[in-house]
């Protein structure tokens, strides 16, 4: 369980990891839709490649692809909203702004235009992806934290305040994208000769090429080492292309692929259980359909992303300890006579479809790799973040006040909560009336204005509450009536609150 006290421990007054923190936080809210995406297109993409091409195949895989395509969009438009805190209408504006305005001066098309020629570096080729949606997000909140509040001269009353924040956005997103035009292709093309440089070291270059494949996914970086063994390695065609045109050679072609299918269906999938077991019991709850619909992506359709920006920017030390991982794991399959390419991604989908390929070598052998995969990354995952309090879903810091709360229920499982849920309601003498209807308790209250919503929460209803005049809906789950038959003898009772 972790307070205030142990998050100040764990995060201190560094404002990286601060920072990490609440975009990381800020982004669940697309997390929480890349896996239904990701699975829907995972369907529709298995059922086209066994002959079903209906329209109706065809329309949900493009509805799905167009969620995932434009995922560092989501991201730009969501990171305002969460950062700013406060009452942010139009921070996902300013966002987006960002997102737009860099997007079009760093489009490859402009950057022809600007330099005189069509020979433009392959890096402005890849600027869709999620480092580019942080820096849109983090650029228009801080505009909005900035200038939402900002008043003009008279003459310019009317762009004060909120509609200053679009205007000044793009001005800084301007800036910004001079100074990625110079430094995103420099960048780009160092990983691009790494990747060639990788490719010459054999077993050793696949875990080394897996490793930096994983830290360079939310920067969009990965392609240029993807674009090295996955399409031209050296003078011949890369590891993807000869596996799908059947020029490669059999137990050697798929080695910078397999790597990835025991990492992606089973190595992921346990981590997220692994957070799961450690959250709080009270939070438990909460974050079980995230995680789930997030390792469900992964495990069939190898879309990682939800479980690993989740690591990534609430726990980061564990991210990193996860690419090594997948390193390793990767350089023993390319050890092992097992090979298997993809055509989307290493997930079960591409399992099934691609075993089919000639060049596919034991590839059902990485199922029993993968079960042994999941159980190193589960231990390792919970020893880590117990070890260490890591901020992972369902151990977000409690207020002191909560904390003694949730202490409170350790000797008995409803009289403290009931004083809490009593209390919250502004005490018996407000409740005109109680009453149960399904899983929920429904009370009529004298003063409206005495609810106190924090309190009630902190009694752990599942659901949020739901004020109708002066009915308050508290939403309680199965045990219900044990919380209604325990209120109605606190408010029976002379003296009590």
């Amino acid at each position: 369980m972790e307070t205030n006290e142990t998050y100040e421990r764990r995060v201190g007054n560094n404002p990286y990891l601060r920072s990490l923190h609440t975009i990381g936080s800020s982004m669940m809210l697309v997390m929480g839709l890349i896996p239904v995406a990701s699975i829907v297109y995972g369907i529709g993409y298995y059922l086209s490649n066994r002959g079903f091409n209906g329209v109706l195949i065809g329309l949900m895989m493009k509805v799905a692809f167009l969620f995932l395509e434009n995922i560092p969009l989501l991201f730009a438009v969501c990171i305002p909203n969460g950062v700013t805190d406060k009452d942010s209408e139009g921070a996902g504006l300013a966002g987006l702004v960002s997102w737009l305005t860099i997007m079009a001066m760093l489009d490859p098309a402009t950057v022809g235009n600007f330099m005189g020629s069509d020979a433009v570096n392959p890096a402005f080729f890849h600027i869709k992806n999620t480092f580019f949606g942080i820096v849109a997000g983090t650029i228009g909140a801080q505009c909005y934290l900035h200038f939402s509040e900002v008043e003009l001269p008279e003459l310019l009353s009317f762009f004060s305040g909120k509609r200053l924040v679009p205007i000044v956005t793009v001005f800084f997103s301007f800036l910004v994208s001079m100074v990625l035009y110079a430094f995103w292709p420099m960048l780009y093309s160092f990983f691009d000769w790494v990747g060639e440089e990788l490719s010459s070291l054999q077993f050793y270059g696949v875990g080394i090429y897996t490793t930096l494949n994983r830290l360079l996914i939310p920067f969009g970086l990965h392609h240029a080492l993807n674009d090295i063994f996955w399409h031209h390695m050296g003078a011949g065609l890369g590891d993807m292309d000869a596996f799908w045109n059947g020029t490669g050679t059999l137990g050697v072609t798929g080695m910078y692929m397999t790597g990835f299918f025991p990492i992606f269906m089973f190595g992921l999938p346990a981590a997220a259980l692994a957070m799961l077991h450690t959250a709080r019991p009270d939070q438990r709850k909460k974050v079980f359909s995230l995680l789930l619909s997030a390792s469900l992506a992964s495990f069939l359709t190898g879309i990682t992303e939800p479980v690993e920006l989740t690591i990534l920017f609430l726990a980061p030390g564990l991210y990193v300890i996860h690419a090594v991982l997948s390193g390793i794991i990767a350089m023993l399959c390319a050890v092992s006579p097992m090979r298997l390419g993809f055509t989307f991604s290493a997930g079960l989908v591409d399992l099934l479809i691609c075993s089919e390929n000639p060049l596919a070598t034991n590839s059902f052998w990485l199922v029993p790799i993968g079960v042994l995969t999941a159980c190193l990354y589960y231990l390792l995952f919970r020893l880590v973040i117990e070890k260490f309090d890591l901020g992972t879903p369902g151990r977000e810091p409690m207020d002191e006040e909560e904390a003694i709360a949730h202490q409170k229920l350790a000797g008995n499982e409803y009289t403290s909560l009931s004083w809490i849920i009593l209390d919250g309601l502004g005490g018996k003498g407000n409740i005109d009336s109680l009453t149960i209807a399904d899983q929920e308790l429904v009370a009529a209250l004298s003063d409206y204005s005495k609810l106190d919503e924090k309190r009630l929460k902190m009694s752990g209803a599942t659901s949020s509450v739901s004020p109708v005049g002066a009915i308050v809906h508290i939403h309680l789950g199965s045990e219900t009536r044990n919380y209604y038959e325990e209120l109605l003898k606190m408010m029976n009772e002379k003296g009590s609150r």
